[in-house]
């Protein structure tokens, strides 16, 4: 049904995204190439508004609340 798919790409979307941001975050730190560094935060607030929309006070987004820095919208990360 419409729900379930609605879900099901929530999630892959959350998951996709956090990759993305694993492999920006790669080639910044550990390959010096900065193209991708400005991608990161509006990446993660695609993964924070779906959070928000989807899994609110879920197990899911309390763990990557609590592992992401800068998911939650007030700490900076630093690369």
């Amino acid at each position: 049904d419409r729900e379930k798919f609605g879900q099901i790409f929530d999630e892959m979307s959350i998951q996709r995204n956090l990759k993305a941001i694993g492999t920006f975050a790669y080639q910044s730190v550990k390959k010096n190439n900065n193209r991708y560094k400005n991608f990161i935060a509006p990446t993660l607030s695609y993964v924070r508004k779906t959070l928000r929309r989807r899994f609110k006070d879920t197990f899911l987004q309390k763990v990557l609340l609590k592992y992401i820095p800068g998911l939650d919208g007030n700490e900076a990360f630093n690369l």
